[in-house]
């Protein structure tokens, strides 16, 4: 009688171990799917979306002279490639904008890093943008400065 006792405890014990093993794996699949369907999303353009205040510094070359530049402001992105904005900036301690509105583009690839194209005087310059999956914060750098923007 005792050994048919152990014998039905080892059958419980052994299908209770079997039903947990079974389920961390339906789990496991489940969250590494999440994780992979995440992971493939990335970034959009979508995810820069609002309005973000943002400040910059560095340094920018006249002629031989190698000058401190410090620029702040808002600008809004619509999620589509647009960008809005007002922004003050100096250069040598002397004012050169201030509250000067502005528009840009941007593009942002799917590692979350992209390119801000803003027209400045008769050109164009191009800034490195690098965010989150969440778009609550960035940095952006041109040749010779860097800075970052917030929601």
């Amino acid at each position: 009688m005792r050994v048919g006792r152990l014998y039905r405890l080892a059958i419980v014990v052994g299908s209770l171990a079997l039903l947990a093993v079974f389920t961390l794996l339906f789990i496991g699949t489940l969250y590494s799917g999440e994780v992979n369907a995440q992971s493939q999303t990335g970034c959009t353009l979508k995810t820069l979306y609002g309005t973000y205040s943002f400040e910059g510094r560095g340094v920018i070359k006249d002629g031989d002279a190698v000058l401190p530049y410090a620029e702040a402001g808002t600008q809004t992105l619509d999620g589509e490639g647009n960008i809005v904005g007002i922004f003050s900036a100096s250069v040598n301690g002397e004012p050169i904008a201030m509250r000067e509105p502005f528009t840009a583009t941007y593009s942002l690839d799917t590692d979350c890093s992209g390119v801000n194209v803003a027209p400045v005087g008769d050109g164009f310059i191009e800034f490195h943008i690098f965010t989150n999956q969440a778009g609550t914060a960035f940095s952006y750098f041109g040749e010779g400065f860097s800075g970052r923007g917030m929601k």
